[in-house]
């Protein structure tokens, strides 16, 4: 049976034409809400924030702390009001003055609300072609630990241009490139809009066609697609012809479906009849909440959606991945060569690090492990291919295109082995074996942690932890210097420095990795904040006090 695909529906929603109504209290009141979700206990409805091109831009006016203090009153009040379950994220014009804290204040925004009333909130973000890599992944990235980012809508209409020559091809390329850097969603959403000036970026036969090839690539993280539809005089898109459009689809992909009417939430009498295997998808219309409100607390226009999830409760969710984890790919399946060995270099990474226990592999104390041994086990990489396919030459290749150099290569009386020059979580290899003692400061000159805001106040009070892994990892420069190989997340917007002398000299041991990141055990597994030297924000590089 093919997987259930989920379908996110906007209907009737005038905020997507700039205008800002009023909320309709006849058909989405806290009652109406409360009875849907009462008859449809899968059901989520979320808040959406944000704005449409120009039409409340994200913008922070009085600095970050005020911004979130009222967001979040405001948005506690009308998640709690209303009986919602969550936020979605939907900006997509960022003030270029507050582009610096457009990832700090959703993020703390987020994870504010998450513990609310005591119950599990969920987010969903609403990227695009513009917005996906400067804000989107980096907000994801930074809070999907501490935040449950359950859906995420990359709107295919918006900032994305075809290649005339392969439309499909090109779409489908796209979103291939950007779904795998959501790794962990539940639901990836290529979105698609039925208003007259989207359609004519992105055709309904470009889109669908593009759709059904990503739903039929198991190799990647796209399980359903996001319909925005409005059905008024002012688009080009008769009403009943969604009614047509959408089953034909069902018949090209004999795995989705998705209606829309102007009788509300009553459209689920109606989906109930006609879906095929899927999981339905409930419009709900409230008004727009404005980013603006945010900076004077004022209850501006919001909207809200609502999807099934197959779960009971509020935020709560059961998770659609199948174990997607050992066989999603970066977006080309078992395509190009590069694609096969950049997946043979993350699966690599992942046994060599953390697996080698689980395996059964002969992993010596220094982490070294025999690359037939490897070549023997019955895995696939993230490319959907048997690592048993692979040969002794893709492994030499991976290695050598490793562009933060994760691997080291020996060859000893004619065995070749490899290993993982950091990052082990396997109790099996020792420290000394593995690295090369740090004896003096002057080897080191700089010696920084980078981190986010989000987990400043937790390090502060009780230091750096090594968590699950066997060491603390610190680089030895700057994100910027050209030098510097790994160590670092390049989205992280705290340094911590490591006064490295007074370390060593009370006893704490440093080691530096083959590809030069900087490793300590600390004591008992922590770096108390006793040896930060300093602390700064990144990349404007502001002494943080502490």
């Amino acid at each position: 049976m093919a997987p259930e695909k989920v379908f996110r529906v906007y209907t009737r929603d005038d905020s997507f034409t700039n205008l800002v109504i009023p909320k309709d209290v006849k058909k989405v009141t806290p009652e109406v809400i409360k009875e849907f979700k009462r008859k449809n206990v899968k059901a989520k409805v979320l808040v959406s924030i944000g704005n449409n091109k120009k039409q409340f831009p994200f913008k922070v006016g009085s600095g970050p702390d005020p911004w979130i203090s009222n967001a979040v009153t405001s948005l506690q009040n009308i998640i709690h009001d209303y009986y919602l379950d969550g936020i979605d994220v939907h900006y997509m014009d960022i003030d270029l003055s507050s582009a610096n804290n457009f990832v700090y204040c959703i993020g703390e925004l987020m994870q504010k609300l998450n513990p609310y009333e005591g119950t599990n909130l969920v987010a969903s973000l609403a990227p695009n072609a513009d917005t996906s890599d400067k804000y989107y992944l980096p907000l994801y990235q930074s809070y999907k630990i501490t935040v449950s980012i359950e859906t995420v809508v990359f709107q295919c209409f918006l900032n994305f241009k075809p290649d005339p020559d392969h439309e499909v091809a090109s779409l489908v390329k796209k979103v291939e490139a950007i779904a795998p850097q959501y790794e962990s969603v539940k639901y990836f959403l290529p979105g698609f809009s039925a208003i007259a000036g989207d359609w004519a970026k992105v055709s309904p036969p470009l889109f669908f066609l593009a759709l059904i090839s990503l739903l039929d690539n198991n190799t990647i993280n796209v399980n359903g697609s996001s319909v925005k539809v409005i059905s008024d005089p002012i688009t080009s898109f008769p009403s009943q012809w969604l009614l047509q459009m959408l089953p034909f689809c069902v018949l090209l992909s004999n795995s989705m479906f998705a209606s829309v009417t102007n009788s509300s939430i009553n459209i689920l009498r109606h989906c109930a009849l006609l879906r095929p295997r899927v999981t339905l998808i409930f419009p709900c219309l409230l008004h727009r909440f404005g980013a603006s409100a945010m900076d004077n607390a004022r209850h501006n226009p919001f909207s809200s959606y609502a999807h099934a999830s197959p779960s009971t409760g509020r935020g709560k969710a059961f998770d659609m991945r199948n174990n997607r984890e050992t066989t999603r790919g970066r977006g080309g399946g078992s395509g190009s060569g590069k694609d096969k060995i950049d997946a043979l270099g993350r699966l690599l990474t992942r046994i060599l690090r953390h697996m080698g226990s689980e395996l059964n592999l002969n992993m010596r104390r220094d982490g070294y492990v025999k690359v037939n041994d490897l070549l023997k086990l019955n895995l696939k990489t993230f490319a959907n291919i048997p690592l048993r396919s692979h040969t002794i030459d893709d492994i030499r290749e991976a290695v050598q295109k490793d562009n933060k150099q994760r691997f080291n290569l020996i060859d000893e009386n004619g065995e070749l082995l490899i290993r993982a020059n950091q990052g082990h979580t396997v109790m099996s290899v020792e420290t000394e074996s593995l690295l090369k003692p740090i004896l003096s400061a002057e080897e080191f000159p700089v010696c920084v942690h980078g981190t986010y805001r989000k987990n400043l106040e937790s390090i502060l009070g009780s230091g750096l932890k090594r968590m699950k892994r066997l060491h603390v990892h610190f680089s030895c420069g700057l994100p910027t210097d050209g030098e510097v190989i790994s160590g670092m997340r390049r989205d992280v917007n705290v340094l911590i420095f490591l006064d490295v002398r007074k370390a060593l000299e009370e006893g704490l041991k440093l080691y530096i990795s083959d590809n030069k990141v900087i490793l300590t055990e600390g004591f008992d597994g922590v770096v108390p904040p006793k040896y930060f030297e300093k602390i700064e924000s990144w990349p404007g590089r502001q002494p943080i006090p502490f």
